[in-house]
């Protein structure tokens, strides 16, 4: 199970054995998304548990969706799979201001400025993260996939709102909604390390249209 994270193998299926593998992964999101939107109906009542972007015009949720959602998760949590330095200097300045970010509207309430907020936050951590980089303290982890893809579930927490995670009824249905998200960063992995980032990007950005229509 290991090799599956492993970039060095991932890279050395051909195109029928990385599609296989897609579907393999694709059908495990599949099935815990099924399980967490029964909870979601059948358990908690409700039809739509995510309040992301909810305060938001319909073309702004499309724009935000299909646009900024995939730019921005994608150099966070996949630009640096190919191991290059640079490239993991972008994608850690990204993933320090998300969790700023995170903090940040956890404390206080911040709106529409968030985005500009990510985008000073990215801006003023880079020079450290740089240094960090640069001057080799930061060395490539094979597991580095792995952390990615869980990373990226973990993130997606904080689309909902902070009131649903001090009810113990709703811990089932976030877990499932971790693992499912994970294992779609995961697919959204393997794209990157055997077909680069453009597709990435343009699936990514496919995918949250068919969630958001």
């Amino acid at each position: 199970m290991i090799k599956y994270f492993n970039s060095s193998y991932l890279a050395k299926l051909d195109r029928s054995e990385t599609f296989f593998l897609i579907f393999k992964i694709l059908f495990f999101f599949i099935f815990f998304s099924f399980i967490k939107g029964i909870y979601l109906v059948h358990f908690l009542g409700q039809e739509n548990n995510n309040f992301m972007y909810g305060e938001y015009s319909y073309a702004t949720i499309l724009l935000l969706g299909t646009v900024w959602a995939p730019l921005k998760e994608e150099f966070t949590f996949r630009y640096f799979l190919d191991k290059k330095k640079y490239t993991a200097v972008i994608s850690f300045s990204l993933f320090v201001a998300t969790v700023l970010l995170i903090i940040t509207k956890m404390i206080f309430s911040i709106g529409t400025l968030s985005y500009l907020l990510f985008c000073i936050y990215a801006i003023i951590i880079s020079p450290a993260v740089y240094y960090f980089v640069l001057t080799k303290r930061y060395v490539w982890n094979e597991n580095n996939i792995l952390y990615s893809s869980v990373l990226f579930g973990l993130v997606h927490l904080s689309n909902f709102n902070q009131d649903q995670f001090t009810l113990i009824e709703y811990y089932p249905y976030l877990i499932f909604y971790i693992i499912s998200i994970s294992f779609m960063g995961y697919i959204f992995a393997i794209i990157r390390i055997r077909f680069g980032m453009k597709y990435n990007l343009l699936i990514h950005s496919l995918f949250n249209l068919l969630v958001f229509i």
